[in-house]
This record gives structure tokens, sequence and C-alpha cells, in this order.
């Protein structure tokens, strides 16, 4: 059974009332910590993490490789450098139109994340590859890195491809710089921008 109120006449001491609170209503801000363009590139880098922001977005915009077929990748680091040990672990799916289908792929203790299909990117005129994903930790935790997003792009063939993706690193990593690259070739075109999250 389907009830209907009218909010004219409902009686806010009513048991049913909303009685919760809502904070930070207004707040909380997106303030870019760099951006970096491909020209022919062979990874694209940003650096000035910190425990500034709780919560890191990445964006990745309007990418294409120089090879077709092409895998893209995700690493992070600390002042260091890029980490490139075998730390990695993530999982990812791939949907595609014309098929209910679902198709996974894993990566256990491997030297990058691949938020991408195993069929690879292409580089036709027409074809593209972007996400958006989110590492969800502060950089003065203790806990391992975790990290999340959505992408969408086209495969070789021209088929639109999309899906989520979840990581992790096995180690715990003072993430301070984040690294976008190809498995092979350079990156023809495209943007990748981070943005640190406030709460208020």
């Amino acid at each position: 059974m389907t009830t209907k109120m009218n909010a004219d006449s409902m009686d806010l001491t009513d048991d049913y009332a909303f009685t919760g609170a809502v904070t930070g209503a207004g707040g909380g801000a997106w303030t870019m910590i760099g951006t970096a363009v491909a020209s022919t590139s062979s990874s694209l880098t940003i650096t000035g993490l910190d425990s500034t922001y709780d919560t890191y977005a990445i964006a990745l915009s309007d990418f294409k490789p120089s090879g077709d077929g092409t895998n893209m990748h995700l690493r992070v680091g600390d002042s260091g450098g890029i980490e490139t040990g075998s730390v990695y672990n993530y999982h990812t799916n791939l949907l595609a139109p014309g098929s209910t289908a679902y198709a996974g792929e894993v990566g256990l203790d491997v030297t990058v994340w691949r938020p991408s299909p195993a069929a690879g990117v292409g580089n036709a005129t027409a074809e593209s590859y972007g996400g958006l994903f989110y590492i969800h930790q502060p950089m003065d935790s203790t806990g391992n890195t975790i990290i999340s997003g959505t992408y969408v792009g086209h495969l070789a063939a021209g088929t639109m491809i999309g899906g989520t993706f979840v990581g992790s690193m096995k180690n715990v990593q003072v993430v301070t710089q984040v690294q976008f690259l190809p498995n092979s070739g350079t990156l023809i075109s495209g943007r990748m921008t981070v943005w640190g999250i406030s709460h208020a």
C-alpha cells in the first residue's frame, strides 16, 4: 500500500516527521591541486597531494593513446618517487552496449592499477578514454591506500565500453603524487586534473 501525505497539512510533531539534522549544506569545495595536458607524453604526473584533504579526485578527460589497443594505467607515489613495486591490487569490470554480459579483470600484487579493459583503448579519430577516480584516504592515515571510480571509452574496434574500478595498495603509502600512463607508446592528447575535496 502506498500512502501519500499532503505537506500543507502534515503535522511536523507527528512520529513520521523528519527530526534529523543536515550538516554542511552549502559547504565544501573542490580545490585544484594540479592539471596536466598530454602531448605525445610517456606519462602525466601531478604532485602536491598532502594531508590537507581526506579525499582526492582524479579526472581523466579525452585521452587518445598512440597505439591501437592500449591499456591505461594509474600509479601513485610519495616524495621519493612513483611506486613501481608489486604492491597494487585491483578489480575492474567491462560493460558494453548490445550485451548484458559482465567481464571482470583482477590484479593481485601487480605493478600498476589498470582501470581499463584488457582489450585496450582505441586511437582512431572518434575513439577516446576518460574516467573519474577517488582516493578515499587522508595522506596522514595509517591504513593502506584505497581508490575507486568509473571509466568510459572505446575499444580498438570502436565499441563503447565502461565500468567500475576499485583498488588498494598492500602497504601503507603516504601518497603525494599521482601518475597516469599507457602500457606502451605515448599519450597523444588528453588532460588529467587532481582536486582535493574539503569537508567544510
